[in-house]
Parts: C-alpha cells; structure tokens; sequence
C-alpha cells in the first residue's frame, strides 16, 4: 500500500520502524509480539484483528524511536467507534506488553461517545489528552485514519490527520510534552465487543527517528513513609543497581544514620530503604542521597524532608455537624445550602493527608478524598451532588455522604486513620441542640472545646450564628470546657444471660478497658472475653458460665481506667442480676408532669418497690381511663435493669429536663 508521505532519507543514527505487510506474517521484518493468535495478515497486505470473542488484544514491535521523530500509519474500523470499541496505536511504549502500567504516547480513534481522534499521553494507569480533534471526527462507518504525528528534541508534538481520501493531512494542533523521553517498544491496542472483534485494520506503518541520548540525572517524582521504618522513593527513569543497593549513599538523620538494605524495583524507577530502628512519630528527619546514577550514568543527589505521621486519638475530630439543614435559617447570598455536612478539625501540630481516611456514619463507611489538612486547620465534607449550591469561601471536600445519611434524631459518627484506628467517635442525639426550636432543623450542632474530646454531649451545643452554621469557620459557641469529671460505672445490662454489658458515663481510651484481669464479680464469675464498641463508652462482658437466677452480683474493676483526660475511674460497683417477670404492686407511679412550662418536657417518675429485679425493655406505659390501657409504649428497646428502690424518670428529652430542674442522678433520666 501507499505510504502517507514522501518518506525522507535516512540520517546517520537514524532508526527505523517499518511494515506494510506486504510479506504476508507478522514474524519477521519487524518481528510483532503479543497476541499474535489474534490477528492475521489479509490477502490485500492489510492487518486485521482476528477474534471471535470480546476483550482486548495487542501487538507490539522493538522501537527505541523517541525525538526527531516521525511516525505514520493507516487505521480503519469497520464501523461506528464507540466507548466499548475502539484502537489506539502505541508511538512509544516503556514495555511490550500494551496494558497495565505504561509509560508512553498512543494516537486513539475514539473511546467515547464523542468520537474524537486523540494523541494522549499514558503514566502507568493515567492517561492524559494532550491533543484532539473536535467532537465526531470519528463518527463515521467506517471510519479511515490517515495520521502523521512528530516529536522534536525539544518535546515538542504535531498531529496531522486525513479521514477522507489522502488527499491532504490537516495539523490539529500542537504541543510540549517532554514527560517520558525514551521508548522500547510501538505497537497496536484494540478493544472491542463480539460483533466487532474482526473489523478493525492497520497499515502502511513507518516511523524513523533517533533514540534518546540520556544526559540528564534522574529526576525524584515522589516518596511515601511506609510503616515505622521503610522508605519508598520512584523516579522517573530506571536507575542502576549497584548505585541503588549502596546503603553508603543514604543518610537520616538525627539518629538513624544509613540504612541497613535498599534494593531496586523491577522497572529500576523505585527504591526501597529499610532502617534497622523505627522512625518516631511526627519527628522532623532529613535524607541526604548522594550518587545516585541512571543506566546511562547520570548522578543524582538531593536531601529531603521526611516526618512519619501517624494519628492519635484526638489528632482529627468531627469538629461540627448539620444532620437537619431544614429550613435554611440563614439569607442570601450566604444563606448555607439544604446540604447535611460534617465540619473537619486538625487538633495536632501537623499537617495530616486525608487520603486513606474513613467517615463511618451508622454502619456506612465512606472513604473522605485525599487532601492535605493543615494543623488548626478546618475543612467541611458534603454530598458531591451539591457542589454548586454552596457559597464562596468556605473549603469544602466532597464525598459520597448521601442527603440523609445523618439522622436528624442521632447517629454514631467515626473517623477511622488510614492505620485502621479509631481516632475520633461520638454519638450524638438531638438532645445535644439543649433548645427546643433549633432541633426542629436549619441548626448545625458544634462542638465547644477541641480539647474535650471526650465530653459527649456537655461538650456540644446548637450553632448561634445568625446562618445557622459556621462551615469551616471557628464555630459560634467555641470556648474553655475542660473535662474534670472522673469517669463512672453508669449501669449494666444483660443482652444475655451469659454476657454483662457495662455503660460508663464516657469513653475510656484504656487499653485495660478489654482487659478480662480488669474486672471481677463478687460471687466471682468467669470472664471469658471482653469486647468494646468504637465509642469505647461500653464494654461487652462474654461469660464462662451464665447469672443464676435470683442471685445479684456485684460488678466491680481491678485495674485503672482512665478517660481521655487521664482521669481515673471512680471506684464503685453495679449490681448485676437476671430479671424476672413484674407483678402488679412491684412498681408505682411516683410524680408526673403533663403541663409542663414553656419550652419543657413531660416526664413520668417511677419507683421500682421490689422485690427482684426488673428489665425496663419488658414493661409497657399506656394509657386509658377504665380497663386495659391503651397506646403502649416500650420504654426501651434494648435491656435496662433495674433494681429495687430504685427511681427512674421517664422522658421525652433529657437535656431539657437537666436544663429545667436539678438532676442529681442524671442516669437515671431515660430517654423514651
């Protein structure tokens, strides 16, 4: 077949790639690789793609053609190209193998529904569009391209193309890209649908050119910490080995000094360092690398700023949180969105990549985008779907948080590290708002000392700003709050009989919280394991032997308990015992308020005359003037013993009855 151009004279040093298929094979004069069962030379001296199944086939070719270069060819698909059917053709290639993670440039015909014919550029698993058509010049059956692409010394491209008849090749445009300099291979990629696994073609290929002469040193592209003592760094080109595996080329310092291995990846771009002792968390470290050379000899030597970072506790919290964004309180043109959103606060003193960090909202994980949070720093995450309903100004990350996924009347929210710990966790309730009017929505909720982390619902309160929230901005009700009260045993529950659930009035970060030498039962009883929920405000108590009925046990610690402060837990015991069934006269209505001021709660006083021990998930409240009552309520849904002489109040809102009158026993107000 006819060549696209006037091909010129060969230079001295000049390469050349070459193939009309004019021999009938495609195992000699160039010799192509890859699937080769999939393909087959035509009777006209064309190459076809040759499949009868879907999937991707390849061809490739040795070509080290890199600048001064031209290449030229002939594709043609037998149909309308789409995103499911498509070819490209490799001008540059890093490997054989035309899949996977390559370094290199490729003319494509389509691959979208916009049929363009495009020259991208391919780094490992990105590719980059750096020159196109305009929309539908591939929208044609069949489409025919005639293409003449150039690279010069200097980097710099030109596309020129024919889809009518080679009568002229128009130049789409132009432009510098010198990422990748050198190539070891060209060659031919499809992808395509059953129905079209036979109708794609190539032709009348030729490219000549020079190959890169390399002289310039390896350049640094990234490094990333990776565990307590291992370094990772990835350069742009292969390097040698033996200037690698010198651990005389490295130093850390303070401290740590040359590295005990540092081996070679197997493309030579990335090295590994491993150091005999561990690099301590959030401490400033410096490398210098000297001598350092690629494979054509040029040396490297830099010195970098290296710190390991790995969140704490309390390093990253949910600083503020909108569960109910209805009615929008604030006025244009700041008025918030109708957005749910979660405020982002970085407690430590330095910066912490979000890339790898989890938001888990009930039982959702949703994984935050990676961006980097400076210290003392705030951003706010929303649903993606509102990105052009926020006003201006305010540093926003978008994550898939669907519209509802806070619950309005409380949910547990976590932060999770990229390590897999839990830094951050609440559980809120639309108690914490602590005012009637602004937990009927519009209202975000804020925390009030950062320092507190562990303050539960003392520590948060509704937003008083005017727009009803403050979106990364210091929130409204920010203040001292510091955490001087003693963490206590607030009661037990049975989920089973052989299984002791212990409520504490606030997380306990101890590591002996799951520790079965921690606590102990007087009569003794067994403890076989103990679990603890993210929020670490409960740990479940898994028995060798199950409570006998009629007999109450007295639940006591060992070991200390501490809260996030590192206060101590006070030392106390709870009754524990299986419940049995309530009678009439066990249990009395003591006081009742029905009209309450207003602003107020109702709420409904019981005492517990005994004997025995009552479950309060078993019991019904109802209401009626003569007979059954009617309306029944369970009080809880989940167990809550409950013991002789005991007082409980039953309410609506706990924060508003904690608010109106004295509560000196504030555990024994129940939410119902």
């Amino acid at each position: 077949m006819l060549l696209l151009s006037f091909l010129p004279l060969v230079l001295p040093g000049q390469l050349q790639v070459g193939d009309n298929f004019s021999d009938g094979n495609i195992r000699q004069n160039p010799l192509w690789i890859g699937d080769t069962a999939r393909f087959t030379v035509t009777p006209n001296n064309r190459l076809q793609l040759q499949d009868s199944l879907a999937g991707t086939a390849y061809l490739s070719t040795a070509s080290r053609i890199a600048e001064r270069a031209s290449w030229q060819l002939t594709m043609e698909l037998d149909f309308n190209p789409s995103g499911s059917n498509f070819s490209r053709y490799y001008l540059m290639s890093s490997q054989a193998r035309l899949s996977g993670n390559i370094r290199g440039y490729y003319l494509q015909i389509s691959g979208s529904s916009e049929d363009r014919i495009s020259l991208y550029r391919q780094d490992g698993n990105s590719h980059t569009a750096l020159l196109q058509t305009a929309a539908n010049w591939a929208d044609t059956d069949p489409v025919q391209v005639y293409a003449r692409v150039t690279r010069n010394r200097q980097g710099w491209w030109q596309l020129r193309l024919d889809t009518g008849r080679r009568q002229t090749l128009l130049l789409i445009d132009s432009v510098q890209d010198l990422r990748h300099r050198a190539s070891a291979y060209q060659g031919w990629y499809c992808q395509y649908t059953k129905t079209r696994s036979d109708r794609m073609f190539l032709d009348s290929i030729y490219s000549q050119g020079f190959a890169y002469q390399d002289s310039l040193p390896p350049r640094l592209d990234s490094f990333a910490l990776k565990g307590v003592n291992r370094l990772e760094l990835y350069f742009d080109e292969s390097l040698a080995p033996a200037s690698v595996q010198d651990t005389g080329h490295y130093w850390l310092s303070p401290d740590l000094g040359q590295p005990v291995q540092a081996g070679v990846g197997p493309e030579g771009r990335q090295v590994a360092l491993l150091w005999g002792d561990t690099l301590v968390n959030k401490q400033r470290y410096t490398l210098t690398l000297q001598n350092l050379r690629d494979t054509a000899g040029n040396a490297f030597a830099d010195t970098l700023a290296l710190r390991r970072v790995v969140a704490q506790p309390g390093d990253l919290l949910v600083h503020e949180l909108m569960p109910d964004p209805a009615p929008v309180v604030g006025l244009p043109p700041n008025a918030l969105p109708e957005r749910e959103y979660l405020e982002l606060y970085n407690a430590s003193e330095v910066p912490l990549p979000l890339a790898g960090w989890q938001l888990v909202i009930r039982e959702d994980t949703i994984p935050l985008p990676a961006y980097r949070l400076g210290p003392d720093s705030l951003v706010t995450v929303s649903d993606e779907d509102g990105q052009n309903e926020w006003p201006a100004g305010i540093k926003l990350l978008w994550a898939d948080l669907s519209r509802f996924a806070l619950l309005n009347e409380g949910a547990r929210v976590s932060l999770i590290s990229p390590e897999k710990k839990v830094i951050h966790t609440l559980f809120y309730t639309e108690n914490w708002y602590d005012d009637p009017n602004k937990k009927e929505g519009g209202w975000s909720l804020e925390m009030i000392d950062p320092a507190n982390t562990c303050g539960g619902d003392a520590n948060w309160t509704a937003c008083q700003d005017p727009l009803g929230g403050t979106p990364s901005r210091p929130n409204s009700v920010a203040g001292s709050r510091p955490d001087t009260i003693a963490p206590r045993l607030v009661r037990a529950s049975l989920p089973r009989d052989s299984a002791v659930l212990i409520h504490f009035s606030e997380a306990i970060p101890s590591p002996s919280l799951t520790d079965p030498a921690a606590y102990a039962f007087r009569p003794s009883l067994p403890i076989r394991q103990i679990k603890t929920d993210p929020s670490r405000r409960e740990a479940l108590l898994h028995l060798a032997e199950g409570l006998k009925k009629d007999s109450l046990y007295q639940l006591y610690t060992r070991k200390p308990l501490r809260d996030c402060r590192g206060l101590p837990l006070q030392a106390d015991t709870l009754l524990v015992g299986r419940p049995g069934q309530a009678d009439s006269g066990l249990v009395f209505i003591n006081e009742l308020l029905f009209n309450p001021p207003p602003g107020g709660v109702d709420y409904l006083e019981l005492y517990h005359a005994g004997p025995g021990v009552l479950d309060l998930s078993k019991l019904r409240i109802g209401r009626g003037a003569k007979g059954m009552p009617t309306d029944l309520v369970q009080p809880r849904p989940e167990s809550y013993l409950w013991y002789p002489g005991e007082y409980l109040v039953l309410t609506t809102d706990t924060a508003a009855l904690k608010r109106d009158f004295e509560a000196p026993y504030p555990e024994r107000l129940v939410a119902v």
